[in-house]
């Protein structure tokens, strides 16, 4: 399912969507996201507070717990890298 919806927001029919991809892992306990273009970051910019973006980034990391999962970011497109990679890990 994420690898479908990763298609199409590269297809970027809405311009203040999310645009990503999917990069499948070694096992089926594994998956990446790299997001190119950020549609929660796009939308504070548009609002005048995009200084709240890192706050919203940090509910990433309650997400994937309540996904039974662990996290790896390296880098996010509000702290100046070039785009957010997620890596999701399912805990055992």
């Amino acid at each position: 399912k994420r690898y479908l919806q990763a298609l199409h927001s590269l297809e970027r029919q809405y311009t203040a969507d999310f645009v990503c991809d999917f990069i499948y892992g070694k096992t089926l306990d594994e998956y990446g996201i790299n997001y190119y273009e950020c549609a929660l970051y796009k939308l504070l910019k548009r609002e005048g507070c995009p200084e709240l973006t890192p706050l919203i980034c940090q509910f990433d990391y309650v997400m994937a717990k309540h996904m039974n999962a662990e996290l790896k970011r390296t880098k996010t497109l509000v702290t100046g890298g070039d785009f957010c990679d997620f890596w999701y890990i399912k805990l055992k």
